[in-house]
């Protein structure tokens, strides 16, 4: 058993052929290099993690230059949809943010580039998009993969996502203001924890970049 400070790491497993046993000088050398390999194995792992937080970071740096330094609203939807893509390694983004009853599409890039906004906005109510609702409800992140888009997804919001959904919260005040969502192909890096950190990162940044921005005009 590979182990280190009593947590369990994986295992070694050898084999002597010929032998119903291994001699003790053996077993004590597998054991040290079993110990040497534990270590490793450990280092390695929090050499990947500290290099991962860096890069999270080192993002959410990124996303908070380019929101703060924008005085509207939408400057700071289409500041995140351009550089979630980018910086999450995601294909497409789309910033929606609550209007009434209703969520509206305020910007919206894919990795060909900036899509012009609808007109008139695409609209959508919680009552017509479950997945929705329940992020709502919930206020956690969903993610939603293909036939799930086909079956629930609005269609004039389907058409602009592939195969892979990931449905993020922004949350000001304890309420959802708004929704990021973002998209890949199937098959591509999936969303593990470490994405979704980053990406939840980013709702939070522009969640509260946009409550900042509502506060100002209102106060204007």
């Amino acid at each position: 058993m590979l182990a280190l400070h009593e947590e369990h790491i994986g295992y070694l497993v050898v084999d002597r052929a010929g032998e119903p046993h291994f001699p003790r000088g053996e077993v004590e050398l597998i054991a040290a290099f079993a110990s040497q390999a534990a270590i490793a194995i450990a280092n390695a792992r929090l050499y990947n993690s500290q290099i991962e937080q860096a890069w999270v970071s080192t993002a959410l740096l990124q996303v908070a230059e380019a929101t703060t330094q924008a005085t509207e609203v939408s400057e700071v939807a289409q500041a995140v949809a351009r550089l979630t893509p980018m910086l999450a390694g995601v294909d497409r983004c789309a910033v929606l943010l609550a209007e009434g009853d209703e969520f509206v599409i305020n910007a919206f890039y894919s990795d060909k580039g900036a899509v012009p906004a609808a007109e008139p906005p695409l609209r959508f109510a919680p009552a017509d998009w479950p997945q929705l609702q329940m992020v709502i409800e919930t206020c956690e992140p969903l993610v939603i993969s293909a036939p799930d888009l086909d079956d629930s997804m609005p269609a004039d919001l389907r058409r602009l996502f592939s195969e892979v959904v990931i449905l993020l919260p922004l949350l000001a005040k304890g309420q959802v203001q708004g929704l990021l969502a973002v998209g890949q192909e199937a098959g591509e890096s999936p969303f593990n924890t470490q994405r979704v950190r980053l990406l939840s990162g980013i709702a939070n940044q522009t969640a509260a970049s946009c409550s900042i921005n509502l506060s100002r005009k209102r106060r204007g």
